[in-house]
């Protein structure tokens, strides 16, 4: 006996059970039902080609949206589980494995489609403009989507309660009609909205935030690619470890300074904040485990800058920073000499890696 295929309805060549496509449309059921209203699941299942259901009494999303599904071929329920992040029984996976994804890094936040369309939603209401959603229809190829609406430009500019349920489907709608317009909308959104300067050393990963500090002043001076800051104890004893620090600098092509040269604002903390903010390398020198310095590497990491731990002790390196590597030396001639060349080392290479 051979396992049924609905028509065309075989995924990859291999046939999905009647049982396991039960069971994967009523998770997809349940899902259109817990997060859209009749109207959404319209839009999202118009996505995949597949037409609102016809004669079935509106008063259970489930069912409504179940019998949306009835038509698909298996392989258009196979995208809309995997879309949806819905785990589907190992025998309805195709027999030929698709392609790994490529490696990204750890700290890189993968999102769903589903994520990055609610993201874009939240951006989309408290930003756009009659104009902007105009442009956005041009931008993607689907102007006729956005003017072609029956409520969602009139429910905007009259400012209708209304208007917040249109926006989702509307997105939905553009992201159906090409396989590029997700990126399309959201790259529109980010030249648009996202205001503010990247002031971070590493390159772009994942997801970009935008804050104003409450204590600290922006400057107006530009981060400057060539300058190394030092954050360390105020004390005579480590005048040679910073003398090291700055001969390193130097002999990689860079400018050093620390927080106790310069006097540009009547409170300490604000030069430090801007010297740290212009930086592009940070060297934190936790000796003695100076609660300063603790907290000038938290502003430093917070600002995406580039921290070289240091100490004369790994005792000294807080708990939460062990899993950071950092350079341990001595204070004395041997010791600030290969400290001096290891950061040479560290910094040519976060030079070259820009």
């Amino acid at each position: 006996m051979t396992t049924p295929c609905y028509g065309d309805l075989c995924s990859k060549g291999k046939a999905v059970r009647t049982i396991d496509r039960v069971t994967i449309v009523d998770k997809i059921g349940r899902e259109l039902q817990s997060r859209f209203g009749f109207g959404d699941i319209d839009v999202f299942l118009a996505g995949f080609g597949l037409q609102k259901p016809q004669d079935v009494t509106m008063n259970s999303k489930w069912v409504y949206a179940k019998a949306g599904l009835a038509p698909a071929s298996n392989d258009v329920i196979l995208r809309i589980a995997n879309e949806l992040d819905i785990e589907v029984p190992a025998t309805a996976k195709p027999s030929t494995p698709p392609a790994p994804a490529p490696a990204r890094p750890p700290e890189t936040l993968i999102m769903t489609e589903g994520d990055r369309l609610f993201a874009l939603r939240d951006t989309v209401l408290a930003n756009f403009t009659g104009g902007n959603w105009r442009e956005l229809g041009l931008f993607t190829g689907a102007d006729d989507v956005v003017t072609g609406h029956h409520r969602l430009l009139r429910s905007m500019s009259f400012g209708d309660p209304d208007y917040e349920e249109h926006v989702l489907p509307v997105l939905l709608s553009i992201h159906g009609r090409e396989p590029g317009n997700l990126a399309k909308m959201e790259d529109f959104v980010r030249k648009r909205f996202e205001a503010g300067e990247n002031i971070s050393s590493g390159k772009k990963t994942g997801k970009t935030i935008i804050f104003q500090p409450k204590v600290f002043e922006i400057p107006d001076a530009p981060v400057e690619p060539m300058l190394v800051s030092v954050m360390m104890p105020f004390n005579a004893g480590m005048r040679p470890v910073y003398a090291a620090i700055d001969a390193a600098a130097t002999s990689a092509g860079y400018q050093c300074q620390k927080a106790d040269d310069i006097w540009e604002h009547s409170a300490v903390i604000q030069d430090i904040f801007s010297l740290i903010y212009r930086s592009f390398i940070v060297v934190c020198d936790f000796t003695g485990r100076n609660a300063n310095v603790f907290y000038e590497a938290g502003v430093a990491h917070t600002l995406g800058k580039h921290v070289v731990p240091i100490s004369q002790s790994d005792g000294d390196i807080p708990f939460d920073l062990r899993h950071h590597r950092q350079l341990g030396y001595l204070n004395n001639g041997e010791g600030l000499q290969e400290l001096q060349k290891k950061l040479a080392d560290r910094f040519r290479t976060l030079n070259a890696q820009r």
